[in-house]
């Protein structure tokens, strides 16, 4: 006997809503009936229990139940119930993915389409291989993608160039389009980057040196401060000036001076070399050239 080619009941066990598994359950392995088939004593079981009912044995079968009216049986006696099988597969039953958050009731025949499109399949985020590992209800997958997943592919915001959103910061620290403000506090507004630093090197508010600092000024301000600096510090920069003259001089006295003691120190040094040589011959001693 052969019947799995019709109306074929699914493999997984689904949560039913109101079917009586009392009712349709197997005697035999107690699961809901797969495959449901008569005995002739009028019981039911799962298609795929029957090898168990014969014992081994080729020509009698037992009915489970074993109730007095049961009596023993052929393989032949043995037919489909397709009535049952009907009666179970239009029986209502929950989606899987409840826990998820889905409602749907459906026929258990209809179960498996259903499953493939619920909006509440986990499903693993896209950019897995990039290194996301999150898994979320498919409703929720592509809010994911496109405004939370670290791995997504984003432009920025200045120059479009592509990056992952979790490499976007470091990028905008180094973007040459992005938006700065002068480190100088100007009204010039936000420039990207690479016309901030532009603008930076002539800055009407870019502090500069006083010109006399190579002379010991220590005066720093905008270009039209350093100039009212110039005209009110005349006598002040003179003496600056007459300053670092003095510590030229002394430091070129002080150069010559030790250049000096280093010419009279080799000197001393090539005559007390020449004396041991001289005492050396004297002495018959010889002398490594």
């Amino acid at each position: 006997m052969s019947s799995r080619s019709i109306i074929s009941t699914p493999a997984e066990t689904p949560e039913f809503v109101e079917l009586d598994l009392r009712n349709n359950s197997c005697p035999i392995c107690n699961n809901v009936l797969r495959d449901c088939v008569q005995l002739p004593c009028g019981h039911k079981t799962c298609e795929s229990c029957i090898d168990q009912l014969f014992n081994n044995s080729i020509s009698e079968g037992t009915c489970p139940v074993n109730d007095e009216d049961c009596f023993a049986f052929s393989r032949i006696d043995v037919v489909p119930d397709y009535g049952t099988r009907r009666e179970i597969l239009k029986s209502k039953v929950y989606c899987p993915y409840k826990t998820n958050g889905c409602a749907t009731t459906i026929e258990w025949q209809k179960l498996q389409n259903h499953k493939e499109s619920c909006e509440h399949k986990p499903r693993e985020c896209p950019n897995r291989n990039d290194g996301c590992q999150e898994t979320l209800s498919f409703k929720d997958l592509t809010d994911h993608i496109t405004n939370h997943c670290l791995y997504s592919l984003v432009s920025c915001p200045d120059c479009q160039t592509p990056v992952m959103r979790k490499d976007l910061q470091n990028h905008q620290d180094d973007c040459t389009r992005y938006l700065i403000t002068c480190k100088f506090h100007c009204d010039v507004g936000e420039l990207p980057r690479e016309e901030m630093k532009v603008h930076e090197n002539s800055c009407p508010k870019k502090l500069a040196k006083c010109p006399y600092a190579s002379a010991g000024c220590a005066f720093e301000g905008k270009e039209n401060e350093i100039n009212e600096h110039e005209k009110s510090a005349l006598v002040y920069h003179l003496s600056l000036n007459q300053d670092y003259a003095k510590n030229m001089e002394q430091q070129n006295f002080n150069i010559q001076q030790e250049m000096q003691n280093k010419t009279h120190s080799g000197s001393n040094q090539q005559q007390e070399y020449r004396e041991v040589i001289n005492s050396g011959d004297e002495c018959n001693i010889p002398v490594n050239n």
